[in-house]
């Protein structure tokens, strides 16, 4: 096993999705691996000694296999890597005549299987959320989860997605009260990036500026002073070596100078080559909130 050189890696398993929200960035070009394929990227990975890694996406649970593949890399990894999903929900509900109904095994096979649960949330209510591009019924699966997770032994995993943008900026104290509501302790603000796909043909929809941003940031965490939520922030500056990314086609991703640009290929070359192409010394403090977070996950502070 490494040493844990790399904080946190974001694997797109798959660019297929089942929302299309429009100030996403994905690459829905890109193709998808197999099983076999993507256990050996993970082995890699998991023997340089990647601290966390996310699978997201596209939808992740739009990739059959994603179950197999995480049980098989808890079981290599021995406690060495810690595995997080960022999903939108969709497939853990069920619409009935417009009604959300959960589905509590398909939850509760997340919750028991990885050590984070991301959701995205944008907007204290139902008519704000629309605005900002996602399904229709986006808020209500999110919420009717959290109703149903609130105050239970797992509600400690669940962090919280959101993305700021001139058609949301002004609701966000609103939606941090209800996040302390929902008991989250973990919650991520990014500023909106049109870096490509739909962010980039709909960015004058979306466009907030880095003061805009700030000043939404500043109102936050004056309301947090007492930090009953964990809040953590992704200006346009922050993307740079904080985010690592492997597509869904294995190769590395990195964000530079405002624009993705791929690199090698994990599935022949060694992950740590990784390290040729990233500022090692700024990911680690910029993911430094993840090094705080596992601190409370395991109750220290």
């Amino acid at each position: 096993m490494g040493e844990n050189i790399i904080k946190s890696i974001c694997w797109d398993i798959t660019s297929r999705c089942n929302d299309n929200c429009t100030f996403c960035y994905r690459n829905p070009d890109n193709k998808e691996l197999d099983f076999e394929s993507n256990k050996i990227i993970l082995k890699k990975l998991i023997d340089f000694g990647v601290d966390k890694i996310s699978f997201v996406g596209g939808e992740p649970l739009l990739y059959a296999k994603l179950y197999d593949l995480v049980r098989w890399g808890i079981m290599y990894a021995e406690g060495k890597t810690k595995f997080s999903i960022t999903t939108n929900t969709i497939l853990l509900t069920e619409l009935i005549d417009e009604e959300i109904i959960l589905k509590e095994r398909e939850i509760k096979k997340i919750l028991e299987l990885f050590d984070w649960i991301t959701f995205s949330l944008d907007a204290p209510n139902r008519e704000i959320q629309s605005r900002m591009g996602r399904n229709k019924f986006h808020y209500e699966r999110v919420i009717k989860i959290l109703q149903y997770l609130n105050d239970s032994q797992f509600s400690k995993k669940i962090k919280i997605n959101t993305v700021v943008s001139n058609l949301n900026k002004g609701y966000l104290i609103e939606l941090y009260q209800m996040l302390c509501k929902y008991s989250i302790k973990r919650w991520k603000l990014f500023r909106f990036l049109p870096s490509r796909g739909n962010a980039l043909k709909y960015q004058d929809k979306y466009y907030i500026s880095e003061t805009q941003f700030e000043d939404e940031i500043k109102k936050i965490k004056i309301k947090n002073k007492s930090d009953q939520i964990l809040i953590t922030t992704n200006g346009y500056e922050n993307f740079d070596n904080s985010y690592i990314t492997i597509s869904s086609d294995g190769k590395l991703v990195v964000y530079n100078n405002g624009k993705y640009e791929s690199k090698i290929n994990l599935l022949y070359e060694d992950a740590e080559k990784i390290l040729q192409y990233i500022d090692i010394k700024k990911h680690i403090e910029k993911r430094s909130d993840f090094i705080k977070i596992e601190r409370i996950h395991e109750g220290q502070i």
